[in-house]
This record gives C-alpha cells, structure tokens and sequence, in this order.
C-alpha cells in the first residue's frame, strides 16, 4: 500500500472513529482532517451499498444507539 493510501485509510478509520464517538459528519471530517466534499465523493465512488457506506452507516448507527442509551440512563 502506498503512502498517500495508508493516509487516506488512517483518515477514514478516523473518521469513522468520531462518527462512533457521536460526532456531527461535519465534525468528523475536521477531526480527520478531510473536507466534506471528499467525504461525499467517498461515499458516492462507494455506492450504496458499497463497503465504505455500509461502514459510515454502521458507525453512525453505533452513535446513535450509545446516546440513547446515555440519555435513558440519565432520566
């Protein structure tokens, strides 16, 4: 794998990491450092039901199910 590959893997492992942590798309993307434009492109040259969307989608839904639960345990 090439460098500028590794880089961009670490970004989207990244990325995913905070979209986990409950963070906004926006937010993920600042965090990784890569601009929602390349974050849109990822997931449009993904497809979808491509791997990198099944995988964003996964996280996102991973997020919103530990908030839930952090707001059910706090009411």
């Amino acid at each position: 794998m090439g460098k500028g590959k590794k880089k961009t893997q670490r970004q989207k492992d990244q990325l995913l990491d905070n979209l986990r942590d409950g963070l906004t798309v926006e937010a993920s993307c600042a965090q990784a450092n890569i601009g929602k434009t390349t974050y849109y492109e990822w997931l449009k040259a993904s497809g979808e039901n491509g791997e990198w969307t099944r995988e964003v989608d996964a996280a996102i839904t991973y997020s919103e199910a530990v908030i839930l639960s952090k707001i059910k345990q706090t009411t």
